[in-house]
């Protein structure tokens, strides 16, 4: 089957209940790249074409670009089983890690000493304690390029093909069967269960095969049509996988999908693939087209997702008080910033096009970088999100999926499920673009719903209510350090609607294009103390506050004065700001040509419309008065000395 080394994953088997946590953390399984378990550099542009997990725990890796097929162990150590490098046909009886093999397409194997390998030509080769033979040569089953997908179990090998015939094959005699089966369509996978039934993947579904034709359609089950609504996934089961609780696993484009033996149906929208295999307590593996390979970590309960609240900011307004607008850092790297947030201990980790990285302390009211290095994140068609996690963990949400980023700078990804009785009938899974958490909750977004995640790690409906229309699409997701509510932009394509909802209810609009004079076009949302919504303004470059009710002020942008930081935020002007983040104390911090800026006090900050009594801080009281005192002094003396 089709499998990259750079997108795979290692599932643990089962869907096991994770513990109950008290504290808002969610048990994610964490998926970790083959090229950080076991050491790849050897392997020049890698491209696995077919992987098996034994029941050891050991994965066996067929590479096509180098003609190799490898063993990897459950500690990452890898080693040739066959294949020199160079493509050829073998020798049989020779070791099979000395004689060549033709680009191998796919594995299996139901024994720790014995292993089946299909190849470019259409053979079949049998793997037994390191010596290898032809089972079947070349073009005997399909013609020479013919992909053969293959599962075994200990005492039968099962061979499909793209015409959609399935053969049995007598692995010690070498006797074929006569056509086991005729599926109407091609067959893309083949597992058996361990009951003995043979399950196959036809790309749009999976069957049951008993008594030589299709006699029950698994997956998708009447009702539930896994095609994603704003865009067509045709290929819903390119294979199949069963563990030995009898779980059925799928994979396709809309996500792997989980059938247990009891129990409702759980799909990981994010992640999509082209091979499974399942080995007795070697796990399960899925691929896809990407060149990637992942093993998804067993001890998920230790080590669940925890975000965090905002810590507070080292920045010093200099006594200029609430309002005012601090350059913190400028570097060439924040030009391409599109998130950024505030992690617990109060550093600042900005996420743009070289990844994401921390700026941390503070120097004269300029943050300064973090040692570490930069942390890249794989690119995707989307804006990605970034929140702050516990004990220095940073979660990124790129191109559909979550990523984990630990203490060392290491991205891995996590693997999100969602029960099928949280689908609507007849819609897809989600593919999730936003994300946004304070210290006790998970909030996702698609194109028009927004998501939370039980204790779990279940994709749940947030609200029984869109936020956006058909032709809409939330565009922006935020939530409060101390509440439930959760705030969107939603693009109507004709105008901008700033929106906020509470579980289970119903959206209501904060203010939208018509409330706001000028070009408005929504770059960002964040949320400070006091349930203060901020919104970055690329259109007329400006910062807005919303304080529940009313229409938005302007606190940054919009000015004349261009001069120099610090200023008054009114006075300061912005080109396109974005990336809005919130400290603990209030302090408001995004990213503005190349820059990095603060507003100091952001809910007591100024506005368009003068500085409002009412909310001015005690800080600013006494700044103005003091400056009233000093011009008071000045006007004597000056008319005195007249």
């Amino acid at each position: 089957m089709g499998f990259s080394l750079l997108s795979s994953v290692i599932v643990t088997p089962g869907l096991p209940a994770a513990p109950a946590w008290s504290d808002g953390s969610v048990t994610l399984p964490e998926v970790v790249p083959l090229t950080q378990w076991a050491d790849f550099d050897d392997v020049p542009s890698p491209n696995v074409t077919g992987v098996a997990a034994r029941d050891t725990g050991v994965v066996v890796v067929a590479d096509s670009n180098s003609s190799l097929v490898f063993e990897v162990d459950a500690a990452g150590s890898k080693s040739v089983l066959a294949g020199t490098g160079e493509p050829g046909t073998p020798e049989d009886g020779e070791r099979a890690a000395e004689t060549p093999i033709d680009q191998p397409q796919d594995v299996a194997s139901a024994t720790s000493d014995r292993t089946f390998v299909s190849d470019e030509a259409g053979a079949i080769h049998r793997i037994d304690q390191g010596e290898i033979e032809t089972l079947v040569p070349g073009g005997e089953l399909a013609p020479a390029g013919d992909e053969l997908t293959l599962a075994a179990n200990e005492d039968t090998l099962f061979v499909g093909s793209t015409s959609g015939e399935i053969h049995e094959i007598d692995p010690d005699s070498a006797d074929i069967d006569s056509v086991t089966a005729a599926l109407p369509g091609p067959v893309t996978g083949l597992d058996v269960g361990p009951d003995g039934v043979l399950y196959a993947a036809t790309g749009d579904a999976v069957v049951t095969v008993e008594d030589g034709s299709a006699s029950r359609t698994l997956y998708p089950s009447s009702g539930w049509e896994l095609g994603v609504p704003y865009e067509e996934k045709d290929t819903v089961a390119r294979d199949v996988a069963v563990d030995e609780q009898g779980t059925v696993y799928a994979v396709g484009d809309s996500g792997l999908v989980a059938v247990p033996q009891n129990g409702p149906p759980v799909v990981h929208p994010t992640v999509t693939g082209d091979t499974v295999a399942h080995g007795l307590g070697g796990g399960l593996v899925v691929s896809d087209d990407t060149g990637s390979a992942w093993q998804l970590r067993e001890n998920v309960a230790t080590d669940p997702i925890r975000l965090a609240a905002p810590g507070r900011l080292e920045v010093n307004d200099n006594g200029h008080g609430a309002g005012t607008v601090l350059s913190i850092r400028e570097d060439t790297s924040l030009a391409s910033v599109t998130a950024m947030t505030v992690t617990e201990t109060g550093a600042l980790s900005p996420l743009g096009s070289r990844g994401t990285v921390e700026f941390t302390g503070s120097d004269g009211g300029s943050l300064l970088w973090d040692e570490r290095d930069a942390v890249s994140v794989p690119d995707g068609d989307e804006v990605p999100s970034i929140v702050a996690g516990r004990d220095s963990y940073r979660y990124v949400l790129n191109d559909g999926t979550l990523y984990r980023i630990d203490q060392h700078g290491t991205p891995r990804s996590l693997a999100i499920g969602m029960t099928f009785s949280a689908l609507e009938e007849g819609a897809g899974p989600p593919r999730l673009l936003h994300l946004a958490g304070n210290g006790d909750d998970t909030y996702f977004a698609s194109q028009r719903e927004v998501y939370t995640l039980s204790e779990d790690g279940m994709l749940m409906p947030f609200t029984t209510h869109a936020l956006a229309g058909p032709d809409e699409r939330i565009i922006a997701l935020a939530t409060g350090p101390d509440s439930d509510m959760v705030y969107a932009t939603v693009d109507t394509g004709s105008a901008y609607i700033v929106v906020r909802v509470a579980a289970s209810g119903r959206p209501s609009t904060m203010f939208d294009t018509d409330d706001v004079p000028g070009t408005f076009t929504p770059t960002g949302l964040a949320v400070g103390p006091r349930e203060i919504l901020y919104v970055t303004d690329s259109g007329s470059g400006r910062v807005l506050r919303h304080a529940g009710s009313g229409s938005p002020e302007v606190i940054a942008g919009g000015g004349s004065d261009a001069a120099s930081y610090p200023s008054p935020g009114l006075e300061t002007e912005l080109v396109a700001p974005t990336a809005p983040a919130v400290d603990s104390a209030g302090t408001l911090v995004f990213v503005d040509d190349g820059a990095a800026l603060a507003v100091t006090a952001a809910h007591d900050a100024p506005t368009s419309g003068g500085y409002p009594l009412g909310g001015m801080s005690v800080a600013l009281a006494i700044t103005l008065g003091v400056a009233a005192a000093v011009l008071i002094g000045l006007r004597r003396a000056i008319s005195s000395a007249e």
